[in-house]
């Protein structure tokens, strides 16, 4: 029998976009799915929306929030009234494309072992026009940002044994999330495309890219990344070498190249061993060693360049990477 899957669809006041989110689900070449709208507590038309939706197609249902309790709490609400085997979740803003849900239904029935799975997805504007396609993943990436991103589907026993989305964490919840579950479970990147996620001027993401919720959005992203530290017992050293390569101090590559053995060791350790490709760790962390060293006041010298090309060469060669940055770093190692 085919797998029921859920939709948990959060939305305030979304009247702009809800229909479109709605129609999106409902024209699903995959039929056997459920979609929750949580409604938070909106005082537009969002109610009405629903409601001609839910007269249109049963599969859709509603819950609505006496007062306003935000996305994690929503989110939350949503999940624990769920029946479905597999879970995913969307917002009033963004678009399944019809294989969404079809694309993860294969790739389970390929393979059941992964618990978590996620695909590339477009960026669109206020007006769906396209502006670029995101390369998400890969998984090996998670401690140095939200490299899952918008387009996902998980097993209901990665939200039970989580306990559910973080309702302190406002604007990270989801990074919180992927975080946990990269401990715990094994993680699939799908090379497909079959979501859009909607950039707007009022949005919570454009918010975070302007900076209205920075200070904020850095406390989240700290207070999440301090549990894995106390969870996994890192060491000093570790959460400082973290701390640097996600720009929150300044870059120091003696410090890293001392203790490079023992702190990626033990960012190896953080994710499931089976989100762990030797290859694509050497690939990630030397890439945001890279963006580190391409900084003004990141001192490389000599000496440390050829001790990059011994043990770390990545840094320098690989696909992709721009010669002509390469051959400027080399300049700027040679000045010091």
């Amino acid at each position: 029998m085919c797998a029921l899957i859920s939709i948990i669809l959060p939305t305030y006041n979304g009247e702009i976009y809800l229909e479109k989110a709605l129609d999106s689900i409902y024209n699903q070449t995959y039929s056997n799915w459920e979609c929750i709208i949580v409604d938070d507590a909106s005082t537009d038309t969002t109610p009405n929306i629903i409601e001609k939706n839910i007269k249109k197609d049963h599969r859709f249902e509603t819950i609505r929030n006496v007062q306003n309790k935000k996305l994690p709490a929503s989110l939350n609400i949503g999940h624990k009234e769920s029946k479905g085997e597999w879970i995913t979740w969307t917002s009033d803003d963004n678009l399944l494309k019809p294989h969404f849900l079809e694309t993860f239904i294969k790739a389970i029935h390929k393979d059941d072992t992964p618990r978590v799975l996620f695909t590339n997805y477009d960026i669109i504007g206020e007006k769906g026009q396209l502006r670029r396609s995101h390369m998400a993943g890969p998984v090996e990436g998670i401690l140095f940002g939200n490299t899952i991103g918008a387009s996902f589907c998980y097993h209901h026993t990665v939200f039970q044994e989580l306990g559910g989305y973080d309702e302190s964490l406002h604007s990270v919840e989801d990074y919180d999330f992927w975080l946990r579950a990269a401990q715990k479970f094994p993680f699939q990147q799908l090379q497909e495309n079959c979501y859009a996620y909607r950039l707007q001027q009022y949005s919570l993401t454009t918010e975070i890219h302007q900076g209205s919720l920075t200070e904020k959005h850095k406390e989240g992203v700290v207070n999440a990344l301090k549990k894995v530290s106390q969870e996994n017992a890192w060491s000093k050293e570790t959460i400082r070498a973290l701390n640097m390569i996600r720009e929150e101090e300044h870059f120091d590559l003696n410090f890293w190249i001392e203790g490079k053995k023992h702190i990626t060791a033990e960012f190896k350790r953080t994710v499931h061993h089976k989100n762990s490709d030797p290859l694509r760790w050497k690939r990630v962390v030397a890439l945001r060693i890279r963006e580190m060293l391409k900084k003004k006041q990141t001192k490389i010298g000599f000496k440390n360049t050829l001790w990059l090309l011994k043990n770390q060469k990545e840094v320098f060669f690989g696909k992709g990477l721009s010669k002509r940055e390469t051959i400027k770093l080399w300049i700027k190692a040679v000045k010091f």
